[in-house]
């Protein structure tokens, strides 16, 4: 099996420097969305599972999902988007009609996306307590939005079309893919499925390297990569950063 995590780990680097730094007195996290009282809380630890605790989620709050956008991360992210989009501006002029058109819907979908600053996190404020690692130190402008459960999981990348296909409790990645099939510029060894709260998986599609069925959670995206093969020339990793950019966005609709 080839499966690969990569949220997780980078939410552990992001907060472990944090973790040592003494929290401010007075940096505030705005809350909102499916929260009992959404608003700009101070967390008398400084700790975010107490400003969740503060917030108080409803019992439609769809925790996985939650967003925590950070101002220190924008930027990096900022810098990625920006590289998606030259290495799709070059692929849109290849002389391939079909790889062209892949490239084109790429680009309207970062055109439309913007960098977040959002960070993996584990949301549940139990889970953060019990796990300090992950409970973050409040930082200015820290936002979190904690959504509703999402009903649907989309398709896209090297895809005829984009899907956005409803979603259904054990349906695995291969089968939503049987649904919206990929294109011929495709990648045939691998997928990615990026997880409502922001895990990447890389999954194994081929007969050498097949990964055993993975299902995605409500409001999941699966990115069907470009073939390897046609980026050698422009940048070799531009899947597994699309893939890392698209967990940067809120869960899907």
């Amino acid at each position: 099996m080839f499966l690969r995590r990569t949220g997780l780990l980078a939410a552990l680097f992001l907060y472990l420097p944090a973790l040592a730094a003494q929290p401010s007195p007075t940096a505030s996290v705005r809350i909102q969305g499916a929260v009992r009282a959404a608003g700009d809380y101070i967390a008398p630890n400084g700790r975010l599972s107490g400003a969740i605790v503060s917030a108080g989620p409803t019992a439609d709050a769809f925790l996985p999902g939650a967003r925590f956008n950070r101002a220190s991360a924008r930027q990096e992210q900022v810098r990625s988007r920006a590289g998606l989009s030259y290495s799709l501006a070059q692929l849109a002029t290849t002389e391939d009609p079909q790889l062209r058109g892949i490239a084109q819907r790429l680009q309207e979908w970062v055109a439309t996306h913007e960098a977040t600053g959002r960070v993996p996190i584990l949301a549940d404020a139990r889970l953060m307590q019990a796990q300090p690692q992950h409970d973050a130190i409040i930082e200015a402008d820290d936002r979190l939005y904690i959504p509703v459960r999402s009903t649907s999981v989309q398709v896209l990348g090297a895809v005829d079309l984009p899907c956005n296909l409803p979603h259904r409790p054990l349906k695995s990645a291969h089968q939503y893919l049987a649904e919206c099939p990929p294109s011929k510029g495709a990648d045939r060894d691998r997928i990615y499925i990026i997880q409502p709260d922001g895990v990447v998986q890389e999954l194994g599609t081929a007969a050498w390297n097949r990964s055993d069925p993975k299902t995605i959670a409500p409001g999941g995206y699966l990115y069907v990569p470009i073939a390897e093969s046609r980026l050698r020339s422009l940048d070799p990793d531009f899947n597994a950063e699309f893939a890392a950019f698209i967990a940067t966005q809120p869960a899907s609709h």
